[in-house]
């Protein structure tokens, strides 16, 4: 995962998309996916929703899907993203 703009210039791999993801789209999937509407989980969605656009949120948000759901998955996120 690289920031500051690096990856928007970028060929996306996947033919879905005709630009790399930014921060806050990335990290919107990620936080449907580990935080789903009615989890329980609301606040920290919420929270997480609205610091998303920083880096360190990213990164740790990264970390946590990779140990909910395995590496390969979170690979697969952000490439299909």
């Amino acid at each position: 995962m690289v920031g500051a703009g690096m990856s928007r210039n970028a060929d996306p791999l996947g033919p879905s998309r005709t630009v790399m993801p930014t921060w806050s789209e990335l990290t919107a999937t990620l936080i449907d996916q580990l935080y789903p509407k009615g989890s329980g989980g609301e606040r920290r969605r919420d929270w997480l929703r609205r610091t998303s656009d920083a880096v360190s949120v990213a990164t740790r948000l990264a970390e946590e899907y990779a140990a909910a759901f395995g590496r390969h998955e979170l690979d697969r996120v952000i490439r299909e993203s």
